[in-house]
């Protein structure tokens, strides 16, 4: 069922939230080696994908495209 849009300020955001699966599907299409989808998307679940994602930015070629440097796994964000 989609939301209803809501005002914020002058604007209204018409932005629909991604599901937990699509934030990972996300990271891979990045470049960031994810080797077992359905537990990173537990992690993200539980963690949340907005306090995880400040720990991939080392690992990231520039915070412009958020794209990963080569080789960079989800292990070493979780590492991190």
């Amino acid at each position: 069922m989609a939301r209803q849009a809501r005002p914020r300020g002058a604007e209204t955001y018409a932005k629909n939230a991604l599901t937990h699966e699509e934030l990972v599907a996300r990271w891979v299409e990045r470049g960031l080696d994810v080797p077992d989808p359905s537990r990173a998307v537990r992690y993200v679940r539980h963690l949340g994908y907005f306090r995880l994602s400040p720990y991939t930015i080392p690992f990231q070629v520039d915070r412009r495209s958020h794209r990963f440097k080569p080789a960079v796994g989800f292990d070493e964000v979780l590492d991190l």
